[in-house]
């Protein structure tokens, strides 16, 4: 198991594809609302550009939420923190 953390604001897990099929995300921490870290995805789809041009879904998670990802397959990102607050998820 791993974990990743953006602890500052700014921070961003920006866009990529994972070379492992499958990412089970639990979320332990985020940020206050107005400083959230949303994970947006184009299902289905590497091209990195549909990520920006409506073909993408957006989601704001929160402390005990889980993310079940198709993580070879879907371009994905976490937006940057805009505020004070971390993101922490194993």
């Amino acid at each position: 198991m791993s974990w990743n953390a953006l602890l500052h604001e700014g921070d961003r897990h920006g866009a990529h594809i994972d070379d492992y099929a499958f990412a089970l995300n639990i979320i332990t921490e985020c940020p206050s609302p107005e400083a959230v870290a949303s994970l947006t995805w184009a299902q289905n789809s590497t091209e990195f550009d549909d990520l920006s041009n409506g073909s993408s879904l957006k989601v704001t998670l929160h402390p005990g939420d889980v993310c079940f990802l198709r993580s070879d397959t879907s371009v994905h990102e976490v937006l940057p923190i805009t505020g004070k607050g971390r993101r922490i998820a194993f």
